[in-house]
């Protein structure tokens, strides 16, 4: 529980690399099911921040190439927050 709130914190601060492995850690500690899909999601969330236009689109002219609504498309985003 405290390493998940320990990643939480990390995330809010932008420390991604940080969260991500406070996260990995409270896998390792025999977590429920029900804390390791949040741990996972929260994962997710690390990656998504750490990777974020860096492999889809590095910039937003590529984005309004590749989706007709521009660089304001919808994506897909699991928020670790709160949960």
């Amino acid at each position: 529980e405290q390493l998940r709130k320990d990643g939480n914190e990390l995330f809010k601060c932008g420390d991604y690399e940080g969260a991500l492995t406070a996260y990995t850690q409270a896998l390792g500690l025999g977590a429920t099911p029900q804390d390791q899909a949040i741990l996972h999601r929260n994962r997710a969330a690390c990656h998504l921040k750490l990777v974020r236009g860096r492999l889809l689109f590095p910039s937003p002219a590529r984005a309004s190439f590749a989706h007709p609504a521009g660089a304001r498309a919808p994506t897909l985003v699991t928020w670790p927050l709160g949960l």
